[in-house]
């Protein structure tokens, strides 16, 4: 391990750092972010708690630096196993004891806590499909997608409960943890025929997989406070995909449209929303706000019902944008013979805009909407 991290980082002339050079790469690679363990409670060990934060404990303090000295500032970001966040009992179990452990004696340097979640859909013998189902089916997974906020809630106060356990420190050159950030290093949504395909685990995306995409990322935004990363799985042809690829053939999911309809939230700050008529439970709000431009996401999964909505602002709105992801049918997705076939796209976009203009919104079934509102 510490030559891997010798080979990768290493600034100094060495060894190792010259094959680095000679494979083609003379500068470092700084990566900054190592993950210790991968889901030790199950593939990575089957391991119980204190069997792993005693390995935790080794590979964390033999880390290199490859700094000149104890006082040099360290950008290394460690990222401890967390739990099965798919399991109740065991994910309050893991963390709790995990906790525990680092508290019985001098802890190592831990920055994260890397939580495991799938908003599973497997069906009678692995039979749940990512394309073929039903309106039950619809709603069932996407119920799953909603119950990841509480569970983010209860794994961020037992770390906090933990970190109160920590001893204080007795000398100048002990260190208390103080902050452990909770990051959730998997999450999507996972049918049970991907288990057999013969890609391993490649699976297409539909209408529904966006909704849910888009719930779950608004839960990461009003949670920011909480969740310091997030890492969906996976990128490219498996489970919860931004890109479907086929020899040297790509298409492009609705989740990727979700993605890209999002990236105007970035660096902004969480507006409160407050909902003062909810006329369907089936519709969802998220609200950022970046100077005097707000953004906001009305995310309606009902399978027929339009729903009206009012935004009550004061003032003038100097712009007003409407982006929109929406499906005529529960199934739609994009294909290599159909690439383009759900995508999203500005629908209205209008400037000097009254208060009283924003009333009686009309939002799609199946459908995700991004508004953009510029104040005056």
């Amino acid at each position: 391990m510490t030559e891997w991290m010798e080979y990768i980082n290493r600034k100094q002339s060495t060894y190792l750092s010259k094959k680095r050079k000679d494979s083609g790469h003379e500068k470092p690679y700084d990566v900054n972010y190592w993950g210790i363990g991968n889901e030790v409670w199950g593939g990575g060990g089957m391991m119980t708690p204190e069997q792993y934060v005693a390995d935790y404990r080794k590979y964390a303090t033999a880390a290199p630096t490859f700094a000149l000295n104890q006082f040099s500032e360290d950008s290394r970001y460690f990222i401890l196993s967390g739990a099965d966040a798919n399991k109740p009992k065991e994910r309050r179990y893991w963390t709790k004891s995990v906790m525990k452990e680092l508290s019985k004696a001098r802890p190592p340097k831990v920055d994260g806590y890397d939580l495991h979640w799938y908003n599973w859909y497997l069906g009678n013998e692995f039979s749940a499909s990512a394309t073929d189902f039903n309106a039950n089916d619809w709603y069932q997974v996407i119920k799953g997608a909603t119950e990841l906020e509480d569970i983010l809630k209860e794994q961020y106060d037992l770390i906090q409960d933990g970190l109160d356990q920590l001893p204080e420190p007795e000398g100048e050159f002990d260190q208390k943890l103080e902050k452990i950030d909770l990051i959730l290093g998997e999450w999507g949504n996972w049918y049970g025929r991907a288990f057999f395909e013969e890609k391993a685990l490649y699976q297409q995306n539909t209408m529904r997989d966006a909704i849910t995409t888009a719930i779950v990322l608004d839960i990461f935004h009003s949670n920011a406070d909480k969740v310091k990363m997030a890492s969906m799985a996976q990128t490219i042809n498996v489970l919860n995909a931004l890109i479907l690829t086929n020899g040297e053939q790509f298409v492009l999911t609705p989740v990727y449209d979700i993605f890209k309809m999002y990236k105007v939230h970035r660096n902004n700050d969480v507006l409160d929303v407050t909902i003062t008529d909810e006329n369907s439970d089936h519709v969802k709000f998220f609200a950022s706000i970046n100077d005097k431009i707000i953004y906001l996401n009305v995310i309606n999964f009902d399978l027929t019902e339009t729903i009206s909505v009012d935004i009550d602002l004061p003032g003038l709105v100097l712009q007003y944008q409407k982006e929109e992801l929406a499906a005529n049918d529960m199934h739609e997705t994009n294909t290599f013979e159909d690439p383009n076939h759900l995508r999203a796209a500005i629908v209205e976009q209008r400037n000097n805009v009254s208060a009283n203009e924003l009333f009686d919104i009309s939002i799609k079934p199946m459908s995700v909407s991004v508004f953009k509102i510029v104040l005056g």
